[in-house]
């Protein structure tokens, strides 16, 4: 019966520790650098990303391109009044 009891006493111990553990959150929102295009050497350790932009994240880069008008058969243009009724 002793066996069992220093079984569940350890545990028991084990679990108490595991929860109380302290846990760290860190936000990697802020502080990133943006290129817009393709870099030949982006991989490099020494690339110089110092004429790049700093940016916080979600970041849209389309939104600052200029406006294209769609065109083709996925573009549909349709007066208020043809939109389909659901």
């Amino acid at each position: 019966m002793s066996i069992r009891r220093l079984i569940l006493t350890v545990a028991v111990i084990a679990a108490a520790s595991t929860i109380s553990a302290q846990r760290t959150e860190e936000l990697l929102n802020f502080g990133w650098k943006f290129h817009a295009g393709d870099l030949s050497d982006g991989a490099s350790v020494s690339l110089d990303d110092s004429g790049w932009r700093t940016v916080d994240v979600p970041h849209d880069f389309l939104i600052e391109q200029p406006w294209v008008t769609p065109s083709g058969a996925g573009a549909q243009h349709k007066k208020p009044s043809q939109r389909p009724r659901l």
